[in-house]
């Protein structure tokens, strides 16, 4: 992807369980378009995702989650760039109904 769009920027915002692999598995692939730029306030947030091509919202697949919608997808859709939503249940149901979501 890095070659083929060489001015791409991948900013992850927050935290999650995940982070530490992620982190690794940039460095480890020489991905040096990737940025982890961990908490931010809830105004960097928004600015920065005013300002992006795409958003990702994303929560683990657990049938545990289905009733679960993170704050941050509500952020997303106010921003109005297009969101690859990896969600599932009320979540989902959403941020399709924002208009601007991809389910994946």
């Amino acid at each position: 992807l890095k070659s083929s769009v060489p001015n791409l920027t991948i900013d992850f915002l927050g935290v999650g369980v995940e982070a530490p692999a992620l982190e690794r598995l940039a460095r480890a692939v020489g991905a040096d378009n990737v940025r982890f730029l961990g908490l931010v306030s809830a105004d960097e947030a928004f600015r920065r995702s005013v300002s992006s091509s795409g958003q990702i919202v994303c929560l683990i697949d657990s049938p545990a989650l289905e009733h679960t919608v993170p704050s941050k997808l509500y952020t997303a859709i106010a921003a109005g760039a297009p969101l690859l939503a990896g969600l599932r249940g009320d979540a989902l149901e959403i941020a399709m109904q924002s208009g601007g979501a991809f389910p994946y």
